[in-house]
């Protein structure tokens, strides 16, 4: 269960680090 939990917040994690990088951006 912890390992399907990591798995799935891990992309999301990603996803909100890279938009926040894009915004820095512009």
């Amino acid at each position: 269960m912890s390992t399907a939990k990591l798995v799935k917040s891990t992309p999301s994690a990603l996803l909100y680090t890279r938009n926040n990088v894009d915004d820095s951006v512009k």
